[in-house]
């Protein structure tokens, strides 16, 4: 399988599982897309989570707190250099959290890298567009 499709797949199998939760947590099914190391980078550049479980468990915690009425992903933008790909994708949610609905648009920007032979979400930014 060629980089930009193995890339693909990851984005693709992380953003399905928040997507469609069921009883398994999200964090179990996403956990061999991260590499042990990975950061969750919040909108002013706050580091969110460190570290594998930090990361799977933050995807835990939002799905155990957010109800998810509409969510809607562009396709990604990917770049490789040998062992290292950075991915953007646009994404617009709607969602109901502590009896509140909010709706945002904005992008999410990945950075993976290659580790024996598979690629690895390392480091991701969460970025809301002001007014949304």
């Amino acid at each position: 399988m060629k980089a930009l499709d193995e890339i693909t797949e990851v984005l693709h199998a992380v953003n399905s599982a928040w997507q469609n939760p069921d009883e398994k947590p999200i964090g179990k099914r996403i956990r061999k897309y991260f590499a042990k190391d990975a950061v969750i980078v919040g909108p002013s550049l706050e580091r969110v989570a460190r570290g594998r479980k930090a990361v799977t468990e933050s995807y835990d915690a939002f799905v155990r707190g957010a109800r998810i009425l509409h969510a809607a992903l562009g396709a990604p933008e990917i770049d490789i250099g040998r062992d290292v790909a950075v991915a953007t994708l646009e994404w617009e949610m709607t969602y109901e959290f502590q009896e509140s609905e909010t709706t945002e648009r904005g992008h999410d920007v990945y950075v993976l890298r290659r580790q024996r032979g598979r690629w690895l979400i390392w480091w991701r930014q969460i970025v809301a567009f002001p007014g949304s």
